[in-house]
């Protein structure tokens, strides 16, 4: 299909545009998108969300979508409007004609527009960012802590195993080894929902001030040399972890002695049928944010 003529690249505007969007998201992403995670995620936030799409003219289809979101950073404590590159998706089948970096300049362009100063992001696909995109990549910074709750079965086990008496014992020691695990992750899960104590650090489910936060993140400025966060306030936490509508967050605030030492997000999901797990949103104790990629746009 010649890209320059069955297709367009354009802002989307149309209620009908948002519902095509959300119809290709779905086919997409590992979570669910739907009008009020939409509405939440790019609608009820004071600046406006940047969106560029690839339209397919003759079936009015997205197959393809590029969104910035307007995310405040503070850098050498000022701060900085910058854009946080999200849901870089393109049909499999129209890779490799261009159309992805097409797609990304008009979504630059419309950042420049509303006083974005550089854009960032996370991402496993560094090759297309770095040489196709010409984003500086920062490696080492994304970490995924997980722990799963599946658990095996005999049914998965006598049928990959013909003879019954090894298929039994093998199922003997995936048993044992399920309660082995299964006993460890109930001592994990106490830890990090229960414990009101580790070591010496008292841990609260909420922080007890706001200003604990903004000093913990002037002890972090002065542990490390130009220490750039997200600007992590009241309005900015309700919106993304409070009051997210599509992850169910927990979080845990280590205190010693009366002062924020640290913080601790997660959300426990099942993701198109995995085994349930813990997944660690964002994690804050004498450490730094890690951005994936990022570059200057003014």
């Amino acid at each position: 299909m010649a890209s320059d003529i069955n297709t367009e690249l354009k802002l989307i505007e149309t209620e009908a545009e948002v519902q095509n969007a959300i119809v290709f998201l779905n086919g997409t992403l590992a979570h669910e998108m739907n009008n009020p995670i939409w509405k939440w995620e790019f609608k009820t936030r004071p600046e406006s969300t940047v969106l560029a799409i690839i339209k397919n003219r003759s079936s009015n289809n997205i197959i393809g979508t590029q969104f910035m979101m307007p995310v405040v950073l503070q850098i050498k404590n000022a701060d900085v409007l910058t854009g946080k590159s999200e849901n870089s998706h393109i049909d499999p089948i129209l890779r490799g004609q261009g159309l992805f970096e097409r797609l990304y300049d008009v979504a630059i362009e419309d950042c420049k527009l509303k006083g974005l100063n550089f854009l960032w992001g996370f991402t496993p696909a560094i090759k297309v960012f770095e040489k196709k995109l010409k984003f500086d990549i920062f490696e080492n910074t994304m970490f995924n802590v997980s722990v799963s709750t599946g658990r095996s079965r005999w049914a998965v086990v006598k049928a990959a195993n013909k003879n019954i008496a090894t298929a039994f014992a093998k199922f003997g020691f995936h048993f044992f080894k399920y309660c082995n695990f299964k006993f460890k992750h109930a001592a994990f899960a106490n830890k990090i929902q229960y414990r009101k104590l580790i070591g010496d650090f008292n841990i609260a489910n909420e922080i007890v001030n706001w200003n604990d936060m903004e000093k913990l993140y002037e002890e972090l400025k002065m542990n490390y040399h130009d220490f750039a966060h997200i600007k992590m306030d009241k309005a900015y936490f309700d919106w993304r972890i409070t009051n997210n509508k599509s992850q169910n967050y927990t979080t845990k605030f280590f205190y010693r002695d009366n002062i924020l030492q640290g913080y601790y997000i997660f959300a426990k999901k099942k993701l198109h049928g995995q085994p349930n797990r813990f997944y660690s949103s964002q994690f804050q104790l004498s450490q730094c944010d890690g951005l994936s990629f990022a570059q200057r746009i003014k």
